[in-house]
């Protein structure tokens, strides 16, 4: 784990834990991560240095469920490797720029929030993040056919970056689905981009420990889809 770079503002984990640890230190993510696979908060505060601790908890824990671990493109927001930002990254220090790395403003249209089919649930959701600390913040609505509401969420989440955030609230919105039970489930988030990553999902080739979280979610004994 403290070779890895699961958290990709960090880079490799090691350099960050306390200064009383030895930095030949062995630590599996196992150690670390709780029974129903979320970080272990307690545990990483005892190895890690507090500032960092935002950085990982906005990180999806590994899982053997979601197949080998990939090799990703960290400057591109799908992950995927492009000669056009290879260039822009190798070239940005003869430009003079302060500040080489650039934010995603998201711009997209909030899709029309109707109601669902008969004896369906429409899982609504949504996530923010800070401008100035890029802590992300999540949540969620249930509704019935009838357009009732059900139930809702709201949880606080790491540091992470939009698309991650809206994946989070879909991830953390279907977890607390199957746990009411709902069999029959529509979800709607305003991130065209998630819903196509998510349409679009192969466990064996996704990038995003999110989307492979989320796939593995729907293919339960239940009906999913996503608008």
């Amino acid at each position: 784990m403290l070779d890895n770079t699961c958290v990709p503002s960090l880079g490799p984990l090691r350099g960050y834990l306390f200064p009383n640890y030895d930095r030949d230190l062995t630590l599996g993510f196992h150690e670390v991560v709780d029974a129903n696979e979320n970080w272990d908060i307690n545990k990483l505060y005892l190895v890690f240095s507090f500032e960092i601790l935002p950085h990982v908890l906005g990180v999806k824990p590994p899982s053997s469920d979601y197949g080998d671990d990939r090799c990703v493109w960290r400057w591109d927001i799908m992950h995927k490797f492009q000669v056009g930002i290879a260039y822009g990254k190798l070239a940005v220090a003869s430009w003079g720029a302060t500040d080489p790395f650039w934010k995603v403003i998201w711009t997209l249209p909030i899709p029309r929030r109707g109601s669902p089919p008969d004896r369906w649930i429409r899982l609504n959701t949504d996530a923010t993040i800070d401008t100035y600390t890029s802590l992300g913040s999540i949540g969620g609505v249930f509704r019935s056919s009838a357009g009732d509401w059900i139930i809702g969420f709201h949880k606080s989440i790491g540091i992470t970056t939009p698309l991650q955030a809206k994946l989070w609230a879909i991830y953390i919105g279907l977890q607390l689905a199957w746990t009411h039970g709902f069999d029959l489930l529509q979800i709607q988030s305003n991130s065209l981009q998630a819903i196509k990553l998510l349409n679009e999902a192969n466990l064996d080739r996704d990038l995003f420990p999110l989307v492979r979280a989320i796939s593995s979610l729907c293919c339960r004994s239940w009906y999913t889809e996503f608008l």
